[in-house]
């Protein structure tokens, strides 16, 4: 009798564990666009600000940080762009994922895995297994002590 699925010998990469040392060094790159949503009120107080400076931001959603922003559009149309030659696409190295509802930040993490040539960073609390870079499933104390030490590397 044969099963309906077998795996075989397909091989599952999932992303890469993300912690704050390694995103400070990464943030501190150049080329980094950040796609920032509505959820962005969960990151702890003082936390973005610094860690979206010098980078290029696009605001998600209803997401209206006390930013700088290069545009407003859809998480999706960004995306998109992304993966497009001749528009966004090249023109950044890393994107990261901030406060994106997760069920949306899986599809685009997704396509941008497939599509681009970017680094997709996700900064979730829970572990996106699309993205390049991902904190593990973490603690809220241990996922704002991340996001600290990301904040004084990339200060420093």
């Amino acid at each position: 009798m044969t099963q309906a699925h077998s795996p075989g010998n397909v091989r599952v990469k999932p992303g890469a564990d993300l912690n704050g040392a390694m995103l400070g060094k990464l943030l501190n790159r150049p080329g980094t666009l950040f796609l920032v949503g509505s959820q962005w009120k969960e990151l702890p107080d003082g936390v973005l600000e610094p860690l979206v400076d010098g980078g290029d931001v696009i605001l998600t959603g209803s997401a209206n940080p006390p930013v700088e922003k290069v545009a407003r559009m859809g998480v999706s149309e960004a995306c998109h762009l992304l993966c497009s030659e001749g528009s966004l696409g090249g023109e950044y190295g890393q994107v990261v994922f901030v406060g994106i509802p997760h069920h949306i930040a899986t599809g685009m993490l997704s396509k941008l895995k497939h599509y681009s040539d970017a680094t997709a960073i996700s900064l979730d609390r829970g572990f996106q297994p699309d993205a390049n870079l991902a904190f593990p499933n973490l603690s809220r104390e241990d996922w704002e002590e991340e996001l600290g030490e990301a904040v004084e590397r990339r200060s420093a």
